[in-house]
């Protein structure tokens, strides 16, 4: 009965620990522009949080009995009621200071307090469970825990996200909350009145610092090289709870196995696959293979390597259970560390990849170190042949660092990095001078092409070639009126510009400051636009309801929404509160035009479900893709209002795709879900 009521007060702690970190981070999404680093900031919070409530643990069993322990946890538990409901509470100068602080800033006001509690709860629960019942191995209890968090984690994006809404979430988990403290309390009553085992706890003496110092390399490494494939994953594939879960997971699940019998642990078996999923994550960023779901696989699995590696020799030095709480504080202080390294340190002083490439680089030599150290003990030619593997591994790694960052086969022109990503300009040039071009990459994807030669210039190219859904809209509205007011949520390099006429005026609305200094110094569309161009930096529907208020609409002609974050339009861009504030800023009989080309998801019921909230017509135009003239396939869904234009397209050449057959799903702020969007084999 004692072990089954500190399990299950564990486990829903657990649960409801990884449960609230999607939620509240997919709250937070609008109010960041959706952007990727939302995720990442959050799970830094989130170490840090379980630091404090590590340390917090460590601390109380230390230095108090166990009634001074009850006393002090139960008045903390009442106190975290007052944070009960969880509410997301931003203030308006959050726009001025740096996302990433905006992002704790905001978590801080909302689930500090609980999150310290919760967090709290694996360590001094198995504290207080080995001053009633000795036990030899308490591990099994960390292991519990993270069995919980990753149902709270996994069961988000597949049981909770598609059938609920926020506000449900929000309710359901601060219930939890109320059974969490419930339990905790029962706990702590078996704490004080339950008759104990008398068997005698012998102290161990101190534990080495050498001990202490590689638990913290262990946790670093494992926990930076989770956060850096998180980054990538969300950066060039989606930025959504389903991706972001998936890293996480696969951290979880390592600790899960290696905690709960840690014999099960193989140095050989891991260490060598560890370097196999390596040397393939090599040849796939060597031949810029990089889009479908085979790269989130090979991802995956490295991480899931190292994380089996790193956890593993964690168990191998773990402390007597005396020493259990510090033994946790420092492998929450180890997730921290590696959070600081990506989400701050790397951020502000790399400008390329390094957060990925030196975890990865320290695991090896690890890796090698021992492999190397049992060839020396046992001389096996098994073993010495498993060491010269890991040394391959380490040379074709440094291999690809030194061609990747320091021998570029193409110029590079400039690069940037900031929360929103890895922002590169590159020039590509070829024997065919004709041929050449300026590419904009963010991250893997390409936003943006300009032709050099100056004939080519102005030509429209990528996904807004004259072929493509966008330019049919630029065609119509020329037909009856000039010249044309034009919004953009999204600037990428302004290609968007080059269709514009002498006369219209442009508003490009962009969260990024790097990219607005991309699009003027190192691309010309906006510099030979013929149209009167303005750039607004902040996120589009915050500045969008600011211009509402003070100057009221802003009659767009045609309203685009082009903003990306990863491979996919930003879900808080394609929602009914989104939509409704589009239709405030469009001209009567104007066009609302949503840039849809992406390669997982399909977006047709969402936006066929936005106009039929409008009472508009749907139109889902697609184009293929033309390399000599640098058009890429594209997909465009166009809603308008206006009743000439249903017969108008029938007389053009480029005809909509037919949206009869498409079920409408109607997103909003308070519910999206993409399950039921999803390409599961790759669109090309």
């Amino acid at each position: 009965m004692l072990q089954s009521l500190y399990g299950i007060t564990i486990f829903l702690s657990a649960l409801l620990l990884f449960f609230v970190q999607p939620l509240l981070a997919k709250a937070m999404l609008p109010l960041f522009g959706g952007s990727a680093f939302v995720w990442t900031v959050s799970i830094l919070f989130f170490q840090a949080g379980l630091l404090l409530g590590y340390g917090y643990a460590y601390f109380l069993a230390k230095y108090f009995s166990d009634k001074t322990q009850a006393i002090c946890h139960m008045v903390l538990l009442v106190l975290s009621c007052w944070f009960i409901p969880i509410n997301l509470n931003a203030s308006g100068f959050i726009e001025t200071m740096w996302p990433p602080l905006a992002v704790i800033y905001v978590l801080s006001l909302c689930i500090l307090v609980p999150f310290i509690v919760i967090s709290s709860s694996s360590p001094l629960l198995q504290h207080w469970y080995c001053q009633i019942r000795r036990t030899t191995f308490p591990y099994a209890y960390y292991a519990i825990s993270n069995l919980g968090s990753l149902l709270g984690l996994i069961g988000y994006p597949f049981l909770v996200e598609p059938f609920i809404g926020l506000k449900e979430q929000k309710v359901i988990w601060s219930f939890g909350y109320g059974l969490y403290i419930v339990l905790c309390l029962c706990c702590l009553s078996k704490l004080l009145f339950v008759q104990r085992d008398s068997v005698k706890e012998e102290s161990k003496g101190k534990i080495p610092v050498n001990h202490m110092l590689r638990w913290l390399l262990l946790t670093f490494l494992s926990s930076a090289l989770l956060l850096s494939v998180t980054l990538f994953l969300t950066q060039n594939v989606m930025n959504l709870p389903l991706i972001w879960v998936l890293p996480l997971a696969v951290y979880l699940i390592s600790y899960i196995i290696i905690f709960s019998r840690y014999k099960i642990y193989d140095r050989q078996f891991w260490s060598i696959s560890f370097v196999i999923w390596l040397l393939l994550t090599l040849w796939l960023i060597y031949s810029v293979q990089l889009a479908g779901i085979h790269v989130v696989i090979v991802f995956l699995a490295l991480l899931f390597c190292a994380c089996m590696f790193c956890h593993g020799e964690l168990i191998l030095l773990k402390p007597h259970q005396q020493y259990l709480t510090i033994f946790y504080l420092f492998i929450a202080l180890g997730g921290v560390l590696g959070g600081i390294f990506v989400n701050i340190f790397a951020t502000l002083l790399f400008k390329n990849w390094w957060d990925f490439f030196l975890p990865l680089t320290i695991i090896n030599i690890l890796i090698s170190f021992m492999l190397f150290r049992l060839y020396s003990a046992s001389r096996t030619q098994w073993n010495y042949a498993l060491s010269l593997f890991s040394v391959i591994g380490a040379v074709c790694l440094i291999g690809l660092i030194v061609q990747n960052i320091f021998m570029e086969k193409n110029k590079l022109v400039a690069q940037y990095r900031n929360p929103y990503g890895f922002i590169k300009v590159i020039d590509y040039q070829f024997e065919d001078q004709s041929k050449n071009y300026r590419a904009l990459m963010h991250g893997k994807i390409m936003h943006g092409l300009q032709f050099t030669e100056p004939k080519q210039r102005q030509w429209a190219t990528t996904y807004y070639s004259k072929r493509s859904g966008l330019y049919v809209a630029f065609k119509f509205l020329y037909r009856s009126r000039e010249p044309l007011r034009i919004g953009v949520i999204g600037l990428g390099s302004g290609t968007l510009a080059t269709l514009a006429k002498l006369g219209d005026t442009i508003d490009f609305y962009d969260i990024d400051k790097d990219i607005e200094t991309v699009a003027l110094n190192d691309f010309s569309f906006i510099k030979e636009s013929k149209a009167q161009v303005k750039i607004i930096l902040g996120d589009a529907r915050v500045q969008l309801q600011n211009a509402l208020q003070n100057e009221g609409s802003q009659r767009y002609d045609l309203l685009v929404v082009d903003a990306f974050s990863g491979d996919a339009i930003p879900s808080h861009l394609l929602t009914q509160e989104a939509m409704q504030l589009y239709q405030n800023h469009l001209a009567k009989n104007g066009i609302i035009a949503f840039h849809t080309s992406n390669t997982y998801i399909n977006f047709m019921p969402v936006t066929k479900a936005l106009a039929s909230m409008q009472q508009c017509s749907h139109y889902w135009i697609e184009n293929k893709g033309d390399a000599n003239l640098g058009i890429f396939q594209a997909t465009w869904a166009l809603i308008t209002c206006n009743p000439e234009f249903a017969s108008w397209i029938e007389t053009q050449e480029i005809r909509p795709i037919s949206t009869a057959h498409v079920k409408p799903m109607l997103w909003t702020d308070d519910y999206s879900t993409i399950l039921p969007l999803l390409r599961w084999s790759p669109l090309h």
